[in-house]
């Protein structure tokens, strides 16, 4: 059941479904991609930030850089969403987090996303990381890449994903602010 509005959501360890499946490891560890170099737009709903934030965590251990900006008190709309372009324009691309909440919510991320990347890039850029629990509907959009950890994340599932980014050449985003 959804939790009800203004709802805190329940710490990590007390979710009923495991979230990782995969040990903590290096990317060279996990026999994914180098990634050191490699930026993305992290977005999670509100109730799912702190998942992203241990997300966040594992992508910087195997050397990528997050910007997952979260709108402060009192923030105008249109401050929140100069924020959100500013930091897609530093990313080489997007990781959009489902876990089956909100699908409204990540289409209009991807939307304002598709403003920054569609007009600079041809290549895979976005992605949509499947989380517990299982048995949600894909992120309903054809040109992003469907990753399922719906049984538990494991960093080794996105190695598909990091190796489409880098094989696009997109390892400088300053490159890409000028396409």
């Amino acid at each position: 059941a959804a939790p009800a509005a203004g709802a805190v959501a329940e710490p990590l360890s007390q979710q009923p479904a495991p979230i990782f499946a995969g040990p903590d490891v290096t990317a060279e560890q996990a026999g994914i991609p180098q990634t050191h170099g490699l930026s993305l737009y992290l977005h999670a709903a509100p109730e799912d930030q702190p998942l992203a934030g241990a997300i966040a965590d594992q992508l910087d251990a195997v050397g990528v850089m997050v910007l997952c900006p979260s709108p402060r008190p009192q923030q105008s709309f249109q401050e929140c969403l100069l924020e959100h372009e500013n930091a897609l324009r530093q990313c080489q691309g997007m990781l959009l987090l489902n876990t089956g909440e909100r699908i409204g919510n990540l289409m209009s991320a991807w939307q304002l996303a598709r403003r920054i990347f569609g007009a600079r890039r041809a290549g895979p850029w976005s992605a949509a990381l499947h989380l517990p629990p299982p048995g949600h509907p894909d992120v309903p959009i054809r040109n992003v890449l469907q990753v399922d950890c719906r049984n538990g994340f494991d960093i080794r599932a996105l190695g598909p994903f990091f190796a489409a980014l880098q094989a696009d050449g997109n390892a400088d985003p300053s490159a890409l602010r000028h396409a």
